[in-house]
């Protein structure tokens, strides 16, 4: 009986703080230290969950499931009448059938009118994908329709369907530009700042590196963009065919997908794609500023010098031609057909609250395609550990806070543990409509700035891939963030375009610095935490870079619901291109307070003055016990 008291007292205590904490909403549910988000708030929550098991990858071991939490967000961020649905295996659709073609899923849409089906990226990459679906997007299906429900109360029905693996509301996304009140300077303090001047005298780009733009549209015409616009060779100009077969009639230089558009047209997911991707009105400017930050045309005696110099732009229009409609739309899309045009890089500045599995499984494939999406980290100033900002939290991507001309955080910036690495975003001065120029301040300014660089490092090390270009940029920047060593996970260093394109190089043979991250993360016995016993955790260590010598890892929980078994190991030595296994045990305190949630682990890399950190999420799901239920009377 006084165990079963203690139980209730723990539970009361858990609930009190929960309702008293400030909340937050999460895409995979995390914490931080005596702060709870409201994606557990069970009372107040108002969504669905989607669980996506792991799998088991080793006799016994398991990649850690996805635990998602869709927290219903305001009406502007999703469009109405329209969802993305994942099923469990392929079905083929009859164009002239506007039913789905299980009767199983068709029954979960009872009552509904379906107006079309459509399987959007399946349809991009054409056949190619079939061959290697690893992340299953051909099973992504848009499914638009007229009755007058929200896509968020459809969703919640959809995910109890056996055959879907889950559901989502399709998100829009907004331009990551931040104006400030200060006075425009006709000066581009970055160039210097991050040493691109020595960087340009190892190399000055490569025409055959491609950055592709998915933005609002860039002005292809500029006279300081137009020689460093990508054409497509695979496409003959104006002959109304699709040359290259990608379902796209003369791509010639890349893709607008949503074309010219009112703000309720945009809303209800109304688009009318073309194949110019040059807006119509010079309100339009964002994406033309963001080509600009990455490649400009350098040393054409007029105008700007772009980072990328002679890297070239791939121009994808995301956004109506007026700039007075706000959004990003088809984003994703735009990702998708980026790497099946063979882009290198992609810039996606731009963002929003809005978490969907369907983007994590576009990210996954155009990063398993050899294309790296570069992201902005956002402007509000927020703890990204905390409150989620997509594409910005996904994982497979390289996410680029801003810094200002004093190495400091911008203060508008967001922050946290998964930004790869912070770049120039204020008052950067760069190409506007019309062949106008300004400064413009934000992460959106950041993310090409840095892809610019990533372009530099790809011509001179043809053979990185996404994964080593970029370890190669953040082991390479520059420690200035942050005096504080505590806090530099989250302010992990400036890009420096020099040490970029110099350490690890054949040409600079005593330059070296390894790039060291998680490259597998296993869970013994099941694909999360389900009770307080003691779980071993596999870690498989990869370094992508130089040698390292005497490297040891520390291991830190951030949560004081969860201990580890041991605090350092003992790596020793970690070769270029060589992986190395280790394990340690983690077990949930009495005090753990999620039914379905997560712990963070700190991982730390050291070795002489090489230091870098990943950070582990531990998934928790409690269920099927006296414990649980008790805990779950007191939440209702």
């Amino acid at each position: 009986m006084k165990s079963y008291m203690y139980i209730i007292l723990i539970y009361l205590f858990n609930f009190s703080i929960c309702n008293s904490a400030t909340y937050y909403q999460f895409e995979e549910i995390g914490s931080t230290p005596n702060q709870f988000p409201a994606s557990f708030d069970v009372s107040n929550f108002d969504g669905y969950e989607i669980f996506i098991p792991g799998e088991e990858v080793e006799a016994g071991k398991f990649t850690p499931a996805k635990i998602i939490r869709m927290k219903k967000l305001e009406q502007k961020h999703y469009l109405q009448s329209k969802i993305y649905l994942k099923t469990k295996k392929k079905f083929y659709l009859d164009k002239y059938d506007k039913g789905f073609p299980s009767s199983t899923i068709q029954s979960s849409f009872s009552g509904i009118k379906i107006k079309s089906i459509r399987t959007p990226f399946e349809t991009i990459i054409g056949d190619a994908i079939l061959s290697n679906d690893k992340y299953g997007i051909s099973r992504i299906y848009e499914i638009v329709y007229e009755t007058p429900i929200d896509p968020y109360d459809i969703c919640k029905e959809l995910v109890k369907n056996p055959e879907i693996e889950y559901a989502t509301p399709v998100f829009v996304y907004y331009p990551n530009n931040f104006i400030p009140n200060d006075p425009l300077i006709s000066s581009q303090w970055a160039i210097n700042n991050i040493q691109l001047p020595k960087a340009w005298d190892i190399t000055k780009g490569n025409k055959d590196v491609l950055i592709a733009n998915v933005d609002t549209g860039t002005d292809t015409e500029h006279n300081d963009l137009k020689a460093n616009i990508w054409i497509n060779p695979k496409e003959i100009p104006d002959n109304g065919i699709d040359d290259d077969g990608n379902g796209k009639i003369d791509d010639v230089s890349g893709w607008d997908f949503v074309g010219d558009i009112t703000q309720n047209q945009a809303l209800a997911g109304q688009f009318y794609e073309d194949n110019n991707p040059r807006p119509k009105y010079t309100n339009n400017s964002h994406g033309t500023h963001t080509a600009g930050c990455a490649s400009a045309v350098t040393n054409n005696g007029i105008g700007i010098a772009g980072t990328g110099f002679n890297c070239r732009i791939i121009p994808i229009k995301c956004a109506a031609d007026d700039g007075s409609v706000r959004g990003i739309f088809r984003g994703y899309e735009g990702i998708l057909y980026a790497a099946s045009l063979g882009a290198d890089f992609i810039n996606c500045s731009w963002g929003g609250p809005g978490y969907s599995p369907v983007h994590q499984d576009i990210i996954n494939q155009a990063f398993n395609m050899g294309s790296l999406v570069i992201t902005s980290a956002g402007n509000d100033a927020l703890n990204l550990d905390i409150d989620n900002m997509y594409p910005a939290n996904y994982v497979n991507i390289m996410n680029v806070g801003s810094s200002s001309s004093n190495n400091q955080r911008s203060s508008f910036s967001n922050y946290g543990h998964n930004i790869t690495v912070y770049a120039p975003g204020h008052n950067v001065y760069a190409t506007m409509p019309n062949n106008q120029y300004a400064n413009q301040s934000g992460t959106s300014m950041a993310s090409p700035v840095a892809a610019g660089v990533c372009g530099l490092i790809k011509s001179v090390m043809k053979d990185f891939t996404p994964q080593k270009i970029l370890r190669q940029i953040r082991s390479t920047s520059d420690n200035v963030m942050t005096s504080n060593p505590s806090l530099r996970p989250i302010y992990y260093g400036r890009v420096n375009a020099y040490k970029a394109v110099t350490y690890n190089t054949p040409a600079f043979p005593e330059l070296e610095v390894p790039g060291v991250t998680v490259s597998k993360f296993l869970i013994e016995g099941k694909d999360h935490l389900s009770n307080f016993k003691q779980t071993y955790i596999n870690i498989t260590l990869t370094n992508y870079l130089a040698d390292v010598a005497d490297l040891n890892v520390k291991i830190t929980p951030l949560d004081n619901f969860i201990t580890v078994s041991t605090n350092i190991f003992p790596v020793g030595v970690l070769r270029s291109d060589q992986s190395r296994n280790f394990d340690f045990t983690v077990k949930l305190l009495d005090i753990n307070p999620w039914f379905s949630g997560f712990a963070r682990i700190l991982l730390t890399y050291e070795s002489g003055n090489y230091v870098d950190f990943d950070l582990l999420k531990i998934p928790i799901k409690i269920e099927n016990s006296k414990f649980t239920k008790i805990a779950y009377r007191i939440f209702d």
